[in-house]
């Protein structure tokens, strides 16, 4: 069974138009193609094109329905979540394109681009890991020459477990 609907073009400003759609006892306004995934800004166009673009748009509207489209459950595509890029994901990347047949202008700007990704993964890793790491090594060294004479093995799971806390906090502080 088809729902029953009414769709027509309105002016509701002087030149301005909009499709009018009589839906389950709504009455809805699309302005645009956008609620049926079509780029279409018909007000947007000279005065004298309008109308003419707003019943184009209003087939368009009339066949999304016929189709199956109902009003609210079509819009545009949403952008795709970006996915975090590794410094793998970049090497792979300068390494196909440098087996493609580049000219040497392109392929001394890959070297560079290159470069420079080693030289942050460089200042990432001297800024904030090893500092932590150094730390974290420092505060395991401390506890081992406290406890400098461990007699029996049942003090090890302790001293393991006290070194292990003290590297903890420095080491995911640098990961955070």
């Amino acid at each position: 069974m088809k729902n029953s609907y009414n769709a027509y073009v309105t002016g509701y400003k002087h030149n301005k138009y909009c499709i009018s759609l009589n839906y389950e006892g709504r009455r809805l306004r699309f302005y645009t193609g956008a609620a049926i995934g079509i780029d279409s800004y018909p007000n947007k166009l000279p005065e004298n094109q309008r109308k003419r673009a707003f019943e184009d748009l209003l087939e368009q509207y009339v066949n999304a329905l016929d189709k199956g489209w109902l009003p609210g459950t079509k819009t545009i595509p949403r952008r795709r979540k970006r996915k975090k890029v590794t410094s793998d994901h970049l090497y792979a990347i300068v390494e196909k394109k440098e087996k493609e047949n580049l000219s040497d202008d392109y392929i001394t700007e890959l070297n560079r681009r290159e470069v420079k990704i080693t030289r942050f993964a460089t200042y990432l890793l001297n800024e904030y890991a090893y500092p932590s790491l150094d730390a974290a090594f420092k505060s395991a060294r401390a506890i081992l020459l406290s406890e400098s004479d461990i007699k029996s093995r049942s003090k090890l799971p302790a001293l393991e477990r006290e070194v292990r806390k003290a590297i903890k906090a420095p080491y995911t502080a640098s990961m955070a």
